[in-house]
């Protein structure tokens, strides 16, 4: 019984860790093409070719 409780466990914490992954690709997706809009609007260059996942937490 608590074996399969476990797996159960680990099982919605996959889900909720899946979810909250890709929630925050679409926020990452989301905050880059209002800064590529922002900043052409202003006549400015946003470089979207860090590959850092810390370099999105910082402003445009």
């Amino acid at each position: 019984m608590g074996f399969a409780f476990e797996i159960l466990c680990d099982l919605v914490y996959l889900f909720l860790f899946s979810s909250f992954y890709s929630f925050w690709i679409y926020f990452i997706e989301y905050w880059h093409r209002f800064c590529y809009e922002f900043n052409s609007k202003f006549n400015r260059t946003v470089s979207t070719t860090q590959s850092m996942f810390w370099d999105d937490f910082r402003l445009c």
